[in-house]
């Protein structure tokens, strides 16, 4: 498999775990902007995991583009840390995220 693919997956996969957890606690989440924010991070989230999907099906993959949606990805953990933290799911931590960023920025 294509190193470039394999990171695009794991990319779509931390997204995808994250945006997740953070639907998965909504329903307890009464502070209604609060939720229109969350909302609108998974909205965004499923975007940027079918763009993905999209460059690796036409196999035109960034790297940068990669570390961009995994830099995304930490400032949603950041953003999020409280919503989060009470979730029971299995999500990438920062410096999984950061050790996959550091993997794609050394493709050549």
């Amino acid at each position: 498999m294509n190193n470039l693919i394999m990171y695009a997956l794991k990319t779509i996969r931390y997204r995808s775990l994250i945006a997740e957890a953070l639907l998965g606690n909504l329903s307890e989440c009464e502070d209604t902007k609060r939720r229109s924010e969350i909302i609108t991070v998974c909205h965004r989230s499923a975007d940027v995991i079918e763009h993905i999907s999209q460059y690796a099906i036409e196999d035109c993959l960034d790297k940068h583009q990669l570390i961009q949606d995994l830099e995304s990805a930490l400032f949603i953990l950041d953003v999020f840390s409280f919503e989060l933290n009470k979730v029971n799911s299995c999500i990438p931590d920062s410096e999984e995220i950061k050790v996959l960023m550091a993997e794609i920025g050394s493709v050549k």
